[in-house]
């Protein structure tokens, strides 16, 4: 069995107790031991004789012991060398290409079809990226302005360019212009801005009366029942709209809806969120909601370029003239807009 003993490590340069090798870095120690087997005297041991000689001194080489110290120091320094353990070492941080800075627009007004926008400051800290807009041209109101589409260019590390959409954008608008701030899902400098579309609110929402009290309520057994309306367009942003029937169901009311383009084609630019449905008294024309009841429509669907569909349910039995009218209707206005930064 080997018996443990002390040593002194050449690494750390320090004496540890009861091991044979560094508890730290695993460096074979050097033995103190290797001094217990030499002693140095300069007298002869034994007992001295009466009337004898004088005892002569054995002849001891120091460098002798010098050297096995010497040779036991190489050696040790030499094992920790080959059969240290490994450490953990400081590793250089990575470069993302992150940064923080001012951007500066080569050219900060930008124009399209339908308006121009001004580029007043852009700032991109870490990853996120806030810009301040100034509208020129072409947004009338600009507090209408209730959200955009965001994209940005960014230079990677060992990649190079590569363009992707702003994430969690937030917009706020103001009476001469909008801020925007949002998340870069991908690191790097920025070097371009564009907004593709700008979502603005329209200044007034159409509505349409009619009266449903020819097929409503319906019953289960002769479902569906369809009523045809006959009422003017009414315009919307690069368009109009018009309600043309009712299709009622025995637990719902379905309004259709046609959507025409500025040349009489189907589809429009605009999005209209929601659609609200205010029952009035029999023979009433007036839309007021006598009943207390202001329905919205559950749920809305484009089931083609030219044609939407709302429903309601819960509508009252005895509804006949109401009023029907769409709810927070959005104009898209087309870009890009761009800017490319110094």
């Amino acid at each position: 069995m080997k018996t443990l003993a002390s040593g002194w490590c050449p690494k750390h340069d320090r004496v540890f107790e009861k091991t044979n090798e560094c508890p730290e870095c695993g460096t074979a120690l050097v033995p103190l031991e290797v001094t217990k087997g030499v002693v140095l005297t300069e007298t002869p041991l034994g007992l001295d004789e009466p009337g004898g000689p004088d005892p002569v001194a054995p002849s001891t080489n120091p460098w002798i012991f010098r050297s096995l110290v010497a040779i036991a120091l190489v050696g040790a320094f030499a094992l920790g060398t080959v059969f240290s353990r490994d450490e953990p070492t400081a590793q250089a941080p990575e470069d993302t290409g992150i940064v923080s800075r001012e951007l500066v627009a080569i050219q900060p007004q930008a124009g399209a079809s339908d308006g121009e926008i001004l580029l007043e400051r852009v700032t991109q800290f870490e990853d996120q990226i806030t810009a301040s807009f100034r509208t020129v041209m072409g947004f009338s109101v600009p507090q209408l302005i209730e959200g955009a589409t965001v994209e940005v260019t960014s230079v990677e590390p060992r990649l190079g360019e590569r363009s992707f959409s702003v994430s969690d954008l937030q917009l706020v608008a103001d009476a001469n212009g909008f801020t925007v701030r949002g998340r870069l899902d991908r690191p790097g400098r920025v070097v371009e801005l564009r907004i593709s579309s700008i979502q603005v609110l329209a200044e007034q929402s159409p509505e349409w009366s009619a009266n449903i009290s020819s097929i409503w309520p319906v019953g289960s057994d002769i479902e569906p029942r369809a009523l045809r309306v006959k009422g003017p367009s009414k315009p919307v942003a690069g368009g109009s709209v018009r309600l043309v029937a009712f299709i009622g169901w025995s637990d719902r009311l379905e309004a259709v809806f046609e959507l025409n383009g500025l040349a009489g084609e189907a589809g429009n630019r605009a999005e209209i969120a929601g659609f609200e449905l205010l029952t009035s008294s029999p023979g009433a024309s007036t839309g007021t909601n006598v009943h207390g009841r202001s329905i919205s429509a559950i749920d809305t669907e484009q089931i083609s370029a030219g044609q939407m569909i709302a429903r309601f349910e819960s509508v009252p039995d005895d509804a006949g003239p109401m009023v029907i009218r769409a709810t927070r209707v959005f104009d898209f206005i087309a870009g890009p807009w761009t800017w490319r930064f110094e």
